[in-house]
């Protein structure tokens, strides 16, 4: 009998525990999603302003991010990683590199990267306020 109640204590004790990494990897994993999602609706960019989503991509993960951006009025997208970035923004609006650029007022793109930091930037190179909206969506594969 004290074979079964060790045993059935043992069971009780491992249960709880998967439980409880269960919910943690939950956690987890719901936390990464949100580090490759950002939605802006409806914003005005005035001239010469701009506007951005950061995504993470983690060690050990690819990144397939998903981009529709709508507009009133063309705007340049970029995406940029973080050295890019940084350069881009002391520049003053003329990026020496980037891994992606279009203009216009509709862009739907995917690109896939791996672990690091990316922002995906929308700027208004024109004399007049345009309101847009930008969705991003990231999955990730790997880990």
């Amino acid at each position: 009998m004290a074979r079964i109640n060790y045993c059935q204590s043992q069971y009780n004790t491992l249960s709880s525990n998967y439980t409880a990494l269960n919910n943690s990897f939950e956690n987890l994993w719901s936390a990464l999603n949100s580090l490759g999602q950002g939605n802006i609706e409806n914003v005005t960019l005035e001239p010469g302003y701009y506007g951005y989503v950061d995504v993470v991509v983690p060690s050990g993960f690819t990144g397939t991010i998903h981009i529709t951006m709508f507009s009133t009025s063309p705007l340049y997208l970029y995406v940029f990683n973080l050295n890019e970035f940084i350069d881009w923004v002391r520049s003053a609006g003329s990026p020496s590199s980037y891994i992606y650029y279009q203009n216009g007022n509709y862009i739907d793109y995917t690109l896939s990267e791996g672990p690091g930091l990316y922002f995906i930037v929308v700027y208004n190179p024109s004399n007049g306020d345009v309101t847009y909206s930008l969705t991003v969506t990231t999955t990730y594969t790997g880990g």
